[in-house]
């Protein structure tokens, strides 16, 4: 099977890992809108590792838990304080 080894989109090679993240998360809930069958796990272990992210076990199922729940990511600057 082939491998993505670098980036296909113009840039993201400079994003953060926060961004680098969110990215990931876009691409695996499409992969699965777009093929029900492919496990989320899968995806995700192959996207870190083509991504060369270093994640903790508590990191990586943390994503797959909001993966599998369709939680979408916050930044900390779309966040607003209710006082």
């Amino acid at each position: 099977m082939a491998t993505q080894d670098e980036p296909m989109q113009a840039g993201s090679t400079e994003a953060e890992q926060p961004e680098r993240i969110e990215g990931i998360l876009v691409q695996i809930r499409n992969d699965l809108q777009a093929r029900p069958g492919e496990g989320a796990r899968r995806l995700l272990e192959q996207r870190v590792r083509d991504q060369k992210l270093d994640l903790s076990t508590e990191e990586f199922d943390a994503l797959l838990a909001r993966i599998d729940s369709g939680d979408e990511m916050v930044r900390p600057e779309e966040t607003k304080r209710l006082d």
